[in-house]
């Protein structure tokens, strides 16, 4: 890996205070599928629900469906046509469709609450990249509060189920089985489930974050996949952990960062940049042995012949 020298240290990334969602906002519950499982992947069908309402917009998507994922959602491409359950259906462009999708949200409330299962660690980043690379995402913030994840919320209410995949949660609550990773299939249970449930307004507090986090964590991801080669070399020679490497990036601080800190203040310069006031939190860590041994590997480094001989 080659290193890049810089000039300025970036500023730390300050993450939003976030807001719980109320239980009295009405939530969209919404639902994708997508051509692989990584989050960079295309969406193949995007479905919401409120209420009696239902929507959903099969997509066209411009990279191939994986067999892994045609295997589980049933969406095939021949051609330029799509195929569910090996009927043809009709899809849509991504711009159409995230169009439709912002459209159905408007017209339920105001400032809607977007629901899903497994959501803050998946979808969201998927429509995310999808919003970004329209560009709809402006259009999108016009309309949205924040989210609620319902794996999140059913593991706050009900600690120590063996499973709490929206399969296994529908089986053990609502006593059926459904058509599983079928999007609009999928908002239509969710939203049966939870309106099953009562749930404590606290573990619904866990479960919710706002809009502004969701991007902020999105970005986050982007950050760190930047900065993080950069840091493979201190992984591979273990000076810090793999886990510490990814907090580092996702800081904003990059191996040039951490050369630059070491530059002008050794180890004390490599302790003030990570350890600097973000919020309530030090921007990656307090850990002196992490800082010292971070600063020994740039005296190594740095000072091929620091050691004299006698």
């Amino acid at each position: 890996m080659i290193h890049q020298d810089i000039k300025e240290i970036p500023s730390p990334r300050v993450p939003p205070k976030d807001v719980g969602i109320k239980s009295a906002s009405i939530p969209v519950y919404f639902d994708l599928e997508t051509t692989e499982l990584g989050r960079n992947s295309h969406i193949t069908q995007m479905a919401a629900v409120c209420g009696e309402n239902q929507w959903q917009c099969f997509v066209k998507p411009k990279v191939p469906i994986s067999t892994s994922a045609s295997d589980v959602t049933c969406i095939t491409m021949r051609g330029s046509q799509m195929f569910h359950r090996g009927k043809p259906v009709h899809s849509s462009n991504l711009s159409f469709a995230l169009e439709s999708f912002v459209e159905f949200i408007s017209r339920q409330r105001k400032w809607a609450v977007l629901s899903g299962h497994n959501i803050k660690s998946y979808d969201c980043h998927v429509l995310f990249n999808a919003l970004e690379a329209v560009p709809k995402m402006d259009t999108f913030k016009d309309h949205v509060a924040g989210f609620v994840d319902t794996k999140l919320l059913f593991r706050s209410q009900f600690p120590g189920l063996p499973s709490y995949s929206q399969q296994a949660l529908v089986s053990s609550f609502l006593h059926c089985d459904y058509a599983a990773h079928d999007a609009l299939q999928d908002v239509v249970f969710l939203q049966r489930l939870v309106r099953l449930v009562n749930f404590d307004e606290h573990n619904r507090l866990k479960a919710s974050f706002s809009l502004p986090c969701a991007t902020f964590s999105h970005e986050s991801l982007r950050v760190t996949a930047h900065n993080l080669p950069s840091l493979q070399g201190l992984v591979n020679e273990k000076i810090i952990t793999k886990c510490m490497g990814r907090k580092i990036a996702a800081s904003d601080l990059n191996y040039a960062a951490l050369k630059l800190a070491f530059s002008r203040g050794e180890e004390e310069g490599i302790r003030q940049v990570l350890s600097e006031e973000c919020g309530s939190r030090p921007r990656v860590t307090k850990s002196s042995i992490i800082i010292h041994s971070i600063a020994e590997h740039f005296i190594r480094t740095t000072r091929p012949f620091f050691m004299t001989t006698k």
